[in-house]
C-alpha cells in the first residue's frame, strides 16, 4: 500500500496509475528520501511505439588492391646507319703506284653504310614509384658496302707493297675492296625520378660496346691469280656512364628523351694478313692497344597505350663515337719488318636511325 504523507495522514486510495516524483519548492534536484519527495499518482505515460525491424546489412566488401606494374619489357627492330669516317687514302691507281689527281680509281671515301636493321630489348624493373633498374641490349650485325673496279692489266695498289714482285697488286685485271662493320651494346642503368618532379629522372650505369671492322682488298691478274690484303680491327669499349631523362604522359600518349654518355676503357686488337696469288702470307702483324674513348647518345621516344598492358613504340635514335681504331685506318702500304703494327686509334663514328616495335607491362 502507498506511503501516506504526514501532513494528511489519510490513507490514499489505491489506484492502477503509476506514481511520480515531485520536487519540493526551492530542490535542486530530483533527490529522493523521506522528506524530500510528496508521492502523488501521476499521468498514464504514452504507450511505446516500436518501429520497424531495419534489417542489418552485412559488411561490405573490402575495396580491391591497387595495381601496380612491376616488370616492362620493350622490344623494338632498329634501323641504323654509319658514317665511314675513314678518310680518303687512295686504294686503287690507274697505270702508275703512285696517286695523283687523275689516276685515282677508288679511295675510302668512297665507302658508306645503307641502313641496316637490327634487334633492340630493354627488360626493366620499378623498384618502388621513383627508381627502376633497366638492362638492354641492340645490335646491327651485316654493314657491308664494296666496290669493284675493272681494268686492262693496269690497276694499282699504292705504295712499295705494290711493287713486291711476287704480289699481284701491280698491272691487275680486277681489284675488289670490301668493307664490312658489326656493333653490339649492353647496358645496365639504375634510373631514379625526382621527389619534386616525376617526370624528371637521373640514371647511371655500366656499358658494353663492341665495334667490330673488316676491311679487304683483293687485285686479280687473269694470267697468275689473285692477292689479298685482309685488316681485321676489334674495339671493345666497356665503363660507366650517366645521363638523364625528361618526359611527359597524356592519356594513352607519352613521350620521353633519353640522355648518355660516357667516358669508357677501349682495349683493342688490330691484325692484317697479305696473301700472294699461292696462298703464301707475306704479312701477318698483330697489334693490341688501350685507348680512352667517348660515347653518346640521344633517344626520341614515344608510345600509344592500346591496352592496360601494352603499347605501341616509336622513335629516333642518335650515337656519337670517338676513340676508335677502324679497319680502313689502319691500312700500310709500305714494306718493311714492322709494316702493319702501328695501331691507329683516332677514328670516329656517326650512327643514327628510327626504333619501332612494342612494350609489356606486368
Amino acid at each position: 500500500m502507498p506511503r501516506v504523507p504526514y501532513y494528511t495522514q489519510q490513507p490514499v486510495t489505491p489506484t492502477n496509475q503509476p506514481y511520480t516524483i515531485i520536487p519540493e519548492p526551492n530542490c535542486s534536484g530530483p533527490i529522493v528520501g523521506p522528506t524530500s519527495t510528496i508521492v502523488a499518482p501521476g499521468p498514464t505515460p504514452p504507450p511505446i511505439v516500436v518501429g520497424p525491424t531495419i534489417p542489418t546489412l552485412p559488411p561490405p566488401f573490402p575495396p580491391p588492391p591497387i595495381y601496380t606494374t612491376r616488370w616492362y619489357v620493350q622490344a623494338d627492330a632498329l634501323v641504323l646507319t654509319r658514317d665511314a669516317r675513314i678518310g680518303n687514302q687512295p686504294l686503287v691507281l690507274l697505270d702508275n703506284n703512285a696517286p695523283t689527281q687523275s689516276n685515282v680509281l677508288l679511295s675510302t671515301a668512297d665507302f658508306e653504310f645503307p641502313f641496316e636493321v637490327g634487334p633492340r630489348i630493354l627488360i626493366g624493373y620499378n623498384i618502388d614509384p621513383y627508381a627502376a633498374i633497366e638492362a638492354s641490349y641492340f645490335g646491327i650485325y651485316n654493314w657491308h658496302d664494296s666496290h669493284t673496279i675493272l681494268g686492262n692489266n693496269n690497276l694499282n695498289l699504292p705504295g712499295d707493297l705494290g711493287l713486291v714482285g711476287n704480289l699481284d697488286f701491280f698491272d691487275a685485271d680486277k681489284a675488289v675492296a670490301t668493307y664490312d662493320s658489326m656493333v653490339n651494346n649492353a647496358e645496365l642503368n639504375y634510373v631514379h625520378s625526382f621527389a619534386g618532379n616525376p617526370n624528371l629522372a637521373w640514371l647511371i650505369g655500366f656499358r658494353y660496346f663492341e665495334l667490330a671492322d673488316k676491311f679487304n682488298l683483293t687485285f686479280t691478274d687473269n694470267q697468275t691469280g689473285s692477292s689479298a690484303y685482309k685488316i681485321s680491327t676489334y674495339n671493345n669499349l666497356f665503363g660507366g656512364q650517366i645521363g638523364g631523362r625528361v618526359g611527359h604522359a597524356c592519356s594513352k600518349w607519352s613521350y620521353d628523351l633519353t640522355g648518355k654518355a660516357g667516358v669508357y676503357g677501349n682495349y683493342i686488337h688490330s691484325s692484317q694478313i697479305v696473301q700472294d696469288f699461292s696462298g703464301f702470307t707475306e704479312r701477318n702483324a698483330t697489334t693490341t692497344g688501350n685507348q680512352l674513348s667517348f660515347l653518346g647518345e640521344l633517344g626520341l621516344n614515344g608510345s600509344y597505350e592500346f591496352s592496360p598492358n601494352w603499347s605501341l613504340r616509336g622513335g629516333y635514335q642518335v650515337y656519337w663515337v670517338e676513340g676508335l681504331a677502324l679497319a680502313p685506318n689502319q691500312l700500310d702500304f709500305t714494306d718493311t719488318p714492322t709494316s702493319g703494327t702501328t695501331l691507329n686509334k683516332t677514328g670516329g663514328m656517326f650512327m643514327h636511325g628510327a626504333h619501332a616495335g612494342l612494350m609489356a607491362r606486368w
